[in-house]
């Protein structure tokens, strides 16, 4: 079952960048049961969506959109993989390109899930949107969940430092061993610059560094 093999590459993944896991054991495991479930069915877009993830979590960003590009080919409206490439432009300092995905992703689906909210905001906010970004990270669908780290940085950015600190403070009740260096690390960002703009954005919230 293909699907298994997927479930298991994920919550690998997810057990690193939100439960403080082994990073190396985590990522080389999810890229184990991406190339497994592949081998079960080269025809399951979650396959790839899978594979370029763990690649983009490795810095493999070649390896990583030639995976999502297999599951486009498949699937062209596979939501998911949108959600995915604009993780990856996200990543590579493309900004506009990023955008584009994400609104795809969103577009794509009639109830869609809290976490592509999260980062079409945090990719708007990127992209200088600030009271956009404000809007989408305060929908009730992502609201309350890793939201609130990036909803604190659009506010500071707004000039609303009391509520960004407030957003920054119900955040790290929800997240207290979150901190700014360890997400940067999770994130792989192409461009030294780019890690240091949201090390400012999310410590002007008064998120921990």
């Amino acid at each position: 079952y293909p699907e298994a093999y997927y479930l298991l590459g994920i919550n690998e993944l997810l057990f690193w960048l939100l439960w403080d896991g082994d990073k190396e054991s985590s990522r080389s495991k999810a890229l184990h049961y991406a190339e497994m479930a592949e081998a079960l069915d080269p025809g399951d877009p979650e396959t790839f969506e899978l594979k370029g993830f763990a690649h983009i979590k490795h810095g493999n960003y070649p390896e990583s959109m030639e995976a999502f590009q297999k599951a486009l080919a498949i699937d062209p409206n596979f939501s998911k993989v949108h959600a995915a490439i604009a993780d990856w432009h996200f990543a590579m300092g493309n900004r506009k390109e990023a955008l584009a995905s994400a609104e795809r992703a969103v577009s794509l689906e009639a109830f869609a899930p809290g976490w592509y909210f999260e980062h079409l905001g945090r990719i708007q906010l990127f992209n200088g949107m600030v009271e956009e970004a404000i809007a989408t990270l305060r929908r009730p669908e992502t609201y309350g969940m890793f939201s609130g780290r990036s909803l604190a940085a659009a506010l500071a950015s707004a000039g609303r430092v009391d509520e960004a600190r407030e957003e920054a403070r119900l955040f790290m009740l929800r997240q207290p061993h979150w901190r700014i260096r360890d997400w940067i690390e999770t994130e792989f960002f192409a461009h030294k610059e780019d890690a240091e703009l949201w090390f400012r954005l999310y410590e002007s919230a008064g998120l921990p560094p």
